[in-house]
Formats: structure tokens, sequence, C-alpha cells
């Protein structure tokens, strides 16, 4: 009888990690919905983040249904590095671009960038 006991208790944990394992397959297949939106070089002139003067209701219910960042800042007051360092996760010094000319995918031709990475 203690064998039949072990046995079935065996194929309760079996049957219990092949489940939770399925499970966790098909969560994995389905990809991520995601919405990001960057203000990359500019203050945030949002009723989210504050501002009392402008009227954002639409944006500021988006935000309260999903993740504001509060503490952010721009790596440089020119959008073209600060959007180079917020797509790759770069500090300017890495990404190597500095001024509004210079063409990001020239200097950092095998750079991923945060659309590629979720394309993928």
């Amino acid at each position: 009888m203690m064998n039949g006991k072990r046995m079935m208790f065996k194929l309760v944990l079996l049957c219990s990690v092949l489940i939770c394992n399925s499970q966790h397959q098909e969560k994995e297949s389905i990809p991520p919905n995601i919405l990001f939106i960057a203000i990359d070089d500019l203050r945030p002139t949002l009723g989210v983040y504050g501002d009392t003067e402008v009227i954002t209701p639409n944006i500021d219910k988006l935000a309260s249904e999903g993740m504001t960042f509060m503490e952010t800042y721009a790596q440089v007051a020119v959008c073209a590095p600060s959007r180079a360092s917020l797509m790759t996760g770069l500090r300017p010094d890495a990404t190597r671009v500095w001024h509004l000319g210079e063409e990001f995918r020239v200097i950092n031709p095998e750079a991923v960038t945060m659309p590629q990475y979720f394309s993928k």
C-alpha cells in the first residue's frame, strides 16, 4: 500500500509540473503589450507631472493606468544625442552622438535600439 501512495504522489507531482510548465510556455508565446511614450529632451509639460497650467486629461488617465517614471532626466539637452541614449540605453559618451547633424547609424551600425529589440 505504501508503494501505491508514493506512486500516486509522484504521478500528481509530475502532472502538476507538466501543467505549470505548459501554462508558463503559453504565457511566453503572448507578445508583451507595451506603449512607450518618451519625452527625450524637453521638460514634460503634462498634468501627470504636476503642471497645473496645462490640461491633459487623456494622457493623465493613460498614465494613471500604467507606469509613469517621475524622476527621469535627459542625457543631453539636444534631441539627437538624448534620443540615441534613450533608445539604446547607452550614455552619450558610448553612442558618440553629441550634435543634431550626427547620424546615429553611421556612428553605431551595430547598436540595437529599443524598437529593434521589441521587434525581435
